[in-house]
């Protein structure tokens, strides 16, 4: 009698064991499979990652709006603004910039407050870096009103009044629900739902600043393209003397810059195999593509510029950009007497009307701004021409000369040569 009741509790007592087991397993596994998931869900969805490495006052504004005006794009305009520019302890932003790069804006907004309480030299938009959750908050809006659409929907979804006509909101910064500061899991999942990653960076020392993020990108299988747009370093000195630059400080400035340059043309060349064949110098470094682009390049025939830089990333070009650069670079005034014409046109239907004055606000708004992007490019180019003198010009020259050769720019000699608007410069 006591071995049958021995064989039945101990039969009982392994089925419950099995049955414990198989419940455990069953568990483990909807945990593990969202802990997968979770990860998963951290990291970007696109598989193509571009750093624009550029000085300021080189046509990088224009450059970056190739990528914001994608639809398909996440793009951010100088994430690094509140860093100071140095090469010593760049280990702070280089953390940030890889953060970023992988969606990850936890913690950015106290980032960004502490750099700019150790800025030497504060500014009014480095101060808001911090504020409203990112830099350059203007250069932002097709980014911005996708992040508008996604809070105004999430919100929506939790007070049950939920329609489509959410999903249609543009970005209102004084929202107190969809506006600044931004909610950075939000955000993160704008970022994150993008095809193409692309930023706009000038505050790190050198291309070598990259090698670690690069490596980094390229092991978690990330496509990493560093392009580096250039420009003559006459032009930019002329830019920038509109904006902060004095004249005296024209010889230290333009020691800086092509110091720079220089530093990153050696280390891009530097035992790497170069293809000469294309339009832009394009490298393969150790974990990402490089490609130079001179900024004449592309202002001289913007579509051909623009659909070779998309092609080396591997991607087609854009409807959406191909028809922003149409309107803003190859013939912007005659884009604004359009739509001055088709907003007094009363013939045509209201919506039409308004969709032409809103474009109207925005070229016209762009075309006066010093960093705006609306402007004639062909004419861009040779504009510095009118404007530096022969001693100024010279100056550029003395410090730039192997730089300038390296990337193709005639100097100039005589105020006849500088006059003579035929002779080509690069």
């Amino acid at each position: 009698m006591a071995i049958k009741i021995w064989y039945c509790i101990n039969k009982r007592w392994k089925a419950l064991t099995s049955l414990s087991f198989f419940v455990f397993l069953v568990f483990y596994t909807r945990q593990h499979r969202k802990v997968v998931v979770k990860d998963a869900q951290l990291y970007p969805n696109a598989t193509k990652i571009v750093f624009i490495l550029t000085n300021q006052r080189s046509g990088s504004s224009f450059f970056g709006d190739l990528f914001n005006h994608n639809g398909k794009a996440f793009y951010l305009f100088e994430p690094l603004l509140p860093f100071r520019p140095s090469c010593e302890n760049e280990e702070v932003q280089l953390q940030v910039l890889k953060n970023i790069s992988l969606c990850n804006f936890k913690n950015l907004t106290k980032k960004y407050t502490e750099a700019f309480l150790t800025q030497t030299r504060s500014s009014e938009p480095a101060g808001l870096c911090g504020k409203q959750g990112v830099c350059f908050s203007m250069n932002h809006a097709p980014a911005l009103n996708r992040y508008a659409s996604l809070c105004n929907a999430t919100r929506s979804k939790k007070l049950g009044t939920y329609s489509a006509r959410t999903q249609s909101s543009l970005f209102d910064p004084k929202s107190h629900f969809c506006g600044f500061p931004l909610k950075t899991e939000l955000w993160s999942q704008i970022c994150r739902q993008a095809e193409l990653l692309a930023f706009k960076i000038i505050r790190v020392c050198s291309l070598a600043s990259f090698k670690d993020i690069a490596r980094h990108l390229t092991q978690k299988g990330y496509d990493v393209h560093i392009i580096e747009l250039v420009r003559d370093p006459r032009a930019v000195v002329n830019s920038a003397m509109k904006l902060e630059l004095s004249a005296k400080g024209i010889s230290r400035a333009s020691n800086r810059l092509c110091d720079r340059l220089r530093t990153n043309f050696d280390l891009a060349e530097k035992g790497n195999v170069i293809d000469t064949e294309s339009q832009f110098m394009k490298i393969q470094l150790s974990h990402a593509r490089y490609m130079r682009v001179r900024y004449e390049d592309i202002a001289i025939d913007p579509i051909e510029g623009v659909k070779e830089i998309y092609n080396n990333i591997g991607l087609e070009l854009p409807h959406d950009v191909k028809e922003w650069v149409d309107e803003t670079s190859i013939n912007p005034l005659q884009k604004i007497k359009e739509l001055q014409t088709t907003v007094q046109n009363f013939a045509i239907p209201e919506s039409d009307r308004i969709r032409a004055r809103i474009k109207l606000a925005k070229l016209l708004k762009e075309s006066n701004n010093p960093y705006g992007t609306v402007r004639n490019s062909r004419q861009i180019i040779s504009k510095w021409r009118k404007q530096l003198s022969m001693d100024i010009i010279h100056q550029v020259q003395d410090k730039c000369k192997d730089v300038m050769d390296r990337l193709g720019y005639k100097l100039l000699h005589t105020t006849e040569e500088l006059n003579d608007l035929s002779i080509k410069l690069w």
